[in-house]
C-alpha cells in the first residue's frame, strides 16, 4: 500500500512539475516573440505552423 502511495505521489509531482515547466516556457517565448519585429514574427509563425504540420 505504501509503495502505491509513492508511486502515486511521483507521478503527480512529475504531471504538476511538467505544467508549472510549459507554462514557464511559454511566458518565456511569449516575451521573446512580442520583442521580434513584425517580420521576424511572421517568420517564427510560419515556423511554428510548418513544426505543428
Amino acid at each position: 500500500m505504501k509503495i502505491a502511495l509513492i508511486v502515486i505521489g511521483a507521478i503527480v509531482l512529475a504531471t504538476i512539475a511538467l505544467f508549472i515547466w510549459s507554462r514557464i516556457a511559454y511566458r518565456r517565448w511569449r516575451k521573446r516573440f512580442d520583442g521580434l519585429p513584425p517580420d521576424e514574427q511572421r517568420k517564427e509563425q510560419e515556423r511554428v505552423y510548418r513544426a505543428h504540420q
